[in-house]
């Protein structure tokens, strides 16, 4: 019996003691930053407000860490009403963590705030206030009501002192935090008082933007402080000061150039501890931790920033028991941002009615594609409040509400006012707390390898197990393609990597097994691509709606934007120059149809260069690799010690294929590049390849694409299904007054003069973007993004261009 109570204890002990257990502070941080990557989430809109019947165009970047993200590969944009009622929903690939489509607003949509949310699959693991949602204003002149600026909206502020807690006698900075439903003030200040003594001001300040202002203060203990803030409005109200403890620690930090110094300043510890630690992540990763013995109130601790990357960095002090005694977010490096600029020359710009712009961008980096957006100085856009850079650097890992969160990282930014809404917030991704005693978020819904289907195969109501389907793909105008795949014992099989937007019909066979009128052979397939029920609440927006009067007319900016439709519907009727009609039967539709036509689905990849040798490119040259090792960036070719070579892209090693059968480098040397039809250059992510592959097509093959085997679609006794992919994006209206100079006597009052969610590298090696300018337009509000491969970080320009 004692034996047994031994045993008992003993299990008990070894239980108690390993759910208990903790992490250390960087098996923790190592643990999240490994297995629970964070999405940052950004949309570029075409415009900031839109009129019913138009289109909504966006551009989606998908950021983990500091580049592209590579988890998710489907982007779900979703437009509700005010009530959080779903309008209009797009399913669109994310491709290199990048996405592009457009919502189609109904003409009859009534005027009023609506919201924009996107997000993946992946994110709705985590807090949903790190999805993108913006309120978007939809104007529409036959509604009863009409929106305004709520421009008299109540606000209120915080008071938040660095680190997070008062000391008795120890000189603290504090932020003042003010937020509201409506618009903040442009400029507010005020003063502090003690309650016992309201006429001696202790403390004075100024609001550094409408966000924040900051003073210092040396509270004590007992006594009792009031806030008084005053609006440029002459609004005024008072707020009381948190409590003053009379034990803890408090973590002063100042971040410069080069150097971040931390100053710990404690005032009568009631737990001493055996050691501290000062721990500092960025991006959820572990990027400074010290061990000290002692924690010596007043010393300075002193960080180097030159091996940091830009970012929030996140300092906390933890004591023995990994308990968070302080914790301070501040900004690394301010100054310098890390990211690649662009310098664009103004020479080819103008300002004539309709004249014809160039914009010349260097072509020194490495850019898989850019965005590019060219609006008329009267526009505002969607970077102005929330740019690129503030989702990447800020909003991205703060869930709050900020106010033009773009301005910290413009090259006027106040990097003392960013300062102090750092300290008025906490790190949200996740806590200290939680992971270092193992409480991790619960991943419910796991990302998907593009579209991805399960199916489900049963004969006469039995599931069809461990048995091969054979499976005939078909699209209007790709031909077919047959695939075989095994179920399990479930009778269960998966189709994935899919990327299409056309429906795709899909016959099925058992293979080895004729379906009779005895053999009922059924397939059901479900997508595993699905959306997610929004359970937040909408964010607080700044817009009211008020009744029109009878003969009340529209606002200048409704007024221009309603020409615009005009504009575009006249242009349409008239001339045709919708982008998709324009290039039927230009050289790029021809190159698509014949990728179209010889690519199989298993060799459709989404960063992909195609280079055409039936429509386009003649060469005299017979090597194929040499040829390509001046055209592809990276692909460097090495003539070995034999005749043999051997090839690199990005000193990575490459596949090969012809005719989509693999083959290697030897073999390729002996093919004539007057044979080939169509050669593709893939970069991963392909298919679960990390290396690149040259997919080469000879002209031999072109009849035969689709007649790889197995059975012909449409045979009698097989069953078939369709299933749905990606939805399909509308072209953007292109205007080009070369082909049609008669149209230059309509009246042009366009906002958006060039929309170029995906500008590829191809059209980027001739140096510029061309579009003509409106009837008015004096300057330009120019946005042009992407990511730079070779310098390894986004390049970024959002600035009003006068020639």
């Amino acid at each position: 019996m004692l034996k047994n109570l031994s045993l008992l204890l003993f299990l008990f002990s070894t239980i108690f003691c390993n759910s208990f257990a903790q992490n250390s502070p960087e098996e923790a941080i190592s643990k999240f930053s490994e297995e629970y990557p964070q999405e940052k989430i950004h949309l570029l809109l075409n415009k900031k407000s839109f009129i019913a019947g138009e289109s909504i165009f966006f551009k989606g970047m998908i950021v983990d860490g500091f580049k592209p993200s590579l988890i998710s590969t489907s982007l779900f944009v979703e437009l509700y009403d005010k009530n959080k009622k779903l309008i209009s929903r797009k399913t669109v690939p994310i491709l290199l963590g990048e996405a592009l489509g457009n919502i189609q607003i109904a003409a009859d949509m009534k005027e009023d705030v609506y919201f924009l949310r996107a997000y993946t699959t992946w994110s709705t693991n985590f807090n949903e206030n790190f999805q993108w949602i913006k309120a978007i204003p939809i104007y529409n002149e036959k509604s009863a009501e009409k929106l305004e600026i709520n421009k008299n909206s109540e606000w209120n502020v915080s008071i938040q002192p660095e680190s997070g807690r008062f000391l008795n006698g120890i000189n603290t900075k504090v932020s003042v935090r003010m937020k509201s439903k409506g618009i903040l003030p442009s400029t507010w200040s005020g003063f502090v008082v003690e309650e016992n003594n309201l006429n001696l001001k202790l403390a004075e300040f100024k609001s550094l933007d409408e966000n924040v202002a900051t003073f210092n203060i040396t509270p004590e203990i007992g006594k009792k402080y009031k806030l008084i803030v005053q609006d440029i409005n002459g609004n005024k109200k008072d707020f009381d000061f948190p409590i003053t403890f009379g034990s803890g620690i408090q973590l002063k930090v100042k971040s410069e150039t080069g150097t971040i110094t931390l100053t710990p300043q404690f005032h009568k510890l009631e737990k001493p501890s055996a050691y501290y630690k000062i721990v500092g992540q960025i991006n959820n990763r572990l990027v400074y931790i010290a061990k000290l013995s002692t924690l010596s109130s007043g010393s300075t601790y002193k960080i180097p920033t030159e091996s940091l990357v830009n970012g929030i960095l996140q300092l906390v002090i933890l004591n023995d028991k990994n308990e968070v005694l302080a914790e301070r977010l501040c900004f690394v490096d301010g100054e310098k941002l890390n990211i690649g600029k662009i310098d664009i020359a103004s020479s080819g710009l103008k300002t004539g009615a309709k004249s014809l712009n160039s914009i010349n961008i260097p072509t020194k980096s490495d850019f898989a594609n850019f965005t590019a957006l060219v609006a008329d100085n009267f526009a505002e856009s969607t970077e102005d409040e929330n740019s690129l850079l503030s989702t990447i650097f800020l909003t991205g890992d703060i869930g709050s509400e900020i106010s033009n969160p773009a301005q910290y990282f413009t090259s006027s930014r106040n990097l003392d006012a960013l300062d102090a809404l750092l300290i008025s917030e906490k790190w949200e991704r996740f806590n200290w707390r939680d992971i270092l005693i193992g409480n991790f978020p619960k991943i419910m819904n796991k990302p998907n390898s593009y579209i991805t289907y399960t199916g489900k195969a049963s004969m006469d109501g039995t599931p069809v197990k461990n048995t091969t389907m054979n499976l005939v793909f078909s699209t209007k105008g790709s031909g077919t393609e047959f695939f075989q795949s095994k179920t399990d014992e479930n009778g269960i099989f998966v189709l994935d990597n899919l990327i299409f937007e056309e429906p795709f019909e899909i016959t099925y066979s058992i293979d080895g097994v004729v379906k009779s009128k005895d053999q009922n052979v059924t397939v059901y397939f479900q997508s595993k691509v699905n959306p997610a029920v929004m359970r937040s609440a909408l964010p607080k927006n700044s817009y009211l709606l008020s009744e029109k009067s009878i003969d009340e007319a529209p606002s200048p900016e409704v007024k221009r934007a309603m020409q615009e439709i005009t504009f575009n519907k006249n242009f349409k009727e008239k001339i045709a120059l919708i982008e998709e009609v324009k290039i039927k039967f230009s050289q790029r539709d021809k190159t698509d149809n014949l990728n179209k036509k010889l690519s199989s689905p298993n060799f459709k990849g989404i960063n992909e260069t195609v280079f055409d040798f039936v429509n386009d490119y003649k060469s005299s040259q017979r090597d194929i690799l040499s040829w390509l090792e001046g055209r592809v960036s990276g692909l460097k070719i090495t003539q070995g010690s034999t005749v043999s070579k051997t090839g690199t892209i990005r000193g990575e090693n490459f596949e090969i294929f012809v005719n989509e059968n693999p083959q290697d480098i030897s073999f390729v040397s002996t093919l004539n590049l007057s044979d080939v039809a169509m050669i593709k250059v893939i970069k991963p992510p392909f298919r679960g390849r990390s290396n690149s592959v040259i997919s080469i097509y000879l002209k031999e093959g072109i009849n035969n694409v689709g007649q790889k085997g197995g059975f012909p679609v449409g045979m009698p006794g097989l069953g078939s299904k369709t299933i749905t992919g990606y939805d399909k994006n509308d072209p953007y209206p292109f205007i080009d007054y070369e082909k049609t100079p008669e149209q230059k006597s309509i009246s042009d009052n366009r906002i958006t003069l060039y929309w170029n969610p995906y500008v590829q590298s191809s059209t980027y090696e001739s140096g510029s973007i061309k579009f003509y300018n409106n009837d008015v337009a004096k300057s330009y509000n120019i946005t042009i993004f992407g990511y730079d491969y070779d310098l390894e970080k986004y390049v970024y320009f959002h600035e009003v261009v006068t020639p």
